[in-house]
């Protein structure tokens, strides 16, 4: 794999041999994960303080999605 190339479109700088393993027939490149520095919240409200409030979703399919499945 490449990791520069040159304005004609040749490679000028080809990365390192990475380690390629098979599942199920098909060969993946392996590689070290990303680590995050953040995350995705889903949340009713959130103040500036970082507080995030959930909606009662939980709640409120106990009470009426039972009767509606029966």
């Amino acid at each position: 794999m490449a990791i520069r190339y040159n304005p004609d479109g040749s490679i000028a700088q080809k990365s390192k041999p990475r380690e390629v393993r098979e599942f199920n027939g098909i060969k993946y490149i392996m590689e070290e994960a990303i680590l995050g520095e953040y995350a995705l919240v889903k949340a009713y409200k959130a103040d500036k303080h970082g507080t995030h409030i959930q909606s009662n979703v939980a709640y409120i399919r106990k009470l009426y999605l039972p009767p509606r499945s029966k």
